[in-house]
């Protein structure tokens, strides 16, 4: 029987994966010290936009109605604009608005993160935010969620 070293499975995969999220993410502009590099990270074909929303210790059903850039409501966020990400709850719905300022993205995907299975949808509001509704089946109906965290991706 043989033993697989975790250390060895996760490094070199691990690694690679790393790198290839640099340099999607506009690693190269950076690495050259370019003095254009919000264009070329803002690239066409380029993700524009990143954000994992967890909202923190508190909570993601805790996120207010005002809009927040607030790092502990994010695992994880990037812009190619240079700019912080911001968030709020929709009010009166079960939905967050993602806001990407001075960023050119004007579509995006989303996904539910964890275990929870959930459908998901994005919206493009006027503001230039994203609308992010999470659902998950009950029954016959669908019941929208607050608390699951999620991951976007702009374009």
């Amino acid at each position: 029987m043989r033993t697989l070293r975790i250390g060895a499975l996760v490094g070199g995969p691990l690694l690679l994966l790393l790198t290839a999220l640099f340099f999607a993410l506009g690693g190269s502009a950076l690495a050259t010290g370019d003095g254009a590099k919000a264009t070329k990270r803002c690239a066409a074909g380029t993700v524009k936009g990143l954000v994992l929303v967890t909202g923190g210790k508190t909570g993601i059903q805790n996120i207010g109605d005002r809009y927040t850039s607030a790092a502990t409501n994010f695992g994880l966020t990037y812009s190619c604009a240079g700019k912080g990400v911001q968030i709020k709850h929709a009010t009166s719905l079960a939905a967050y608005d993602v806001r990407f300022p001075g960023n050119p993205a004007n579509a995006a995907v989303v996904s539910a993160d964890g275990t929870t299975a959930a459908m998901t949808s994005v919206q493009r509001q006027p503001d230039g935010a994203f609308r992010v509704f999470l659902v998950v089946p009950s029954g016959n109906d669908l019941v929208g969620r607050l608390d699951l965290h999620f991951l976007l991706v702009a374009f």
